[in-house]
């Protein structure tokens, strides 16, 4: 009994948990690209892009450039206009003419043939990936994607903090009229109504009504509404 006894507890106890080692919180699923699903419920497949679907209802989707659709995926800005960025990539902003931008990578800019980004009505892009516009207008960007730009000049952002600018619609952040926000990139617009956003792209508006946006496409729209 002395020595049967020690020979099981000994030799066997430590054979299954040396062999089997289970990961109970990752799974990892490789083709061409990467699905893994951890404890803080984040959801990332690669696939030439990324989408992300994380626990703030977020959902990035990547290819060559960057859709972004937050809560409800709907954002909306109407200044004697309206622009809708959904989901699908469709992109239109109505200002006494018609601007789309579809994800294939085709732009139109219609404003009796221009697109102005001035100095008195410049066009933000904020850390949230939302999209800002207009002096005169009122901006107000909240946490369900819905954009809305009004006439009394006033902008407000609301997405995890309040952005309000006073000055006849102009807005101005730090060094007088710069505006510096950086997540995914780098945005700054000064007072000359000059506006970069880096993100997997660029997109330039300068004082001359001049607007590029690169992102595997390029969208231009100059004084000459070509």
């Amino acid at each position: 009994m002395g020595v049967e006894s020690s020979q099981p507890w000994g030799v066997e106890s430590s054979q299954p948990w040396g062999v089997e080692s289970l990961r109970q919180w990752e799974l990892k699923a490789h083709d061409n690209g990467e699905l893994k699903a951890r404890d803080n419920g984040e959801l990332k497949a690669q696939d030439n892009g990324e989408l992300k679907a994380q626990d703030n209802g977020e959902l990035k989707a990547q290819d060559n450039g960057e859709l972004k659709a937050r809560d409800n995926g709907e954002s909306k800005a109407h200044s004697n206009g309206e622009s809708k960025a959904h989901s699908n990539g469709e992109s239109k902003a109505h200002s006494n003419g018609e601007l789309k931008a579809h994800s294939n990578g085709e732009s139109k800019a219609h404003s009796n043939g221009e697109l102005k980004a001035c100095n008195y009505g410049e066009l933000e892009a904020h850390s949230n990936g939302e999209l800002k516009a207009h002096n005169p207008g009122e901006l107000k960007a909240r946490n369900n994607g819905e954009l809305k730009a009004r006439n009394n000049g006033e902008l407000k952002a609301h997405s995890n903090g309040e952005l309000k600018a006073h000055s006849n619609g102009e807005l101005k952040a730090h060094n007088p009229g710069e505006l510096k926000a950086h997540s995914n990139g780098e945005l700054k617009a000064h007072n000359n109504g000059e506006l970069k956003a880096h993100s997997n792209g660029e997109l330039k508006a300068h004082n001359p009504v001049e607007l590029k946006a690169r992102n595997n496409g390029e969208l231009k729209a100059r004084n000459n509404g070509s």
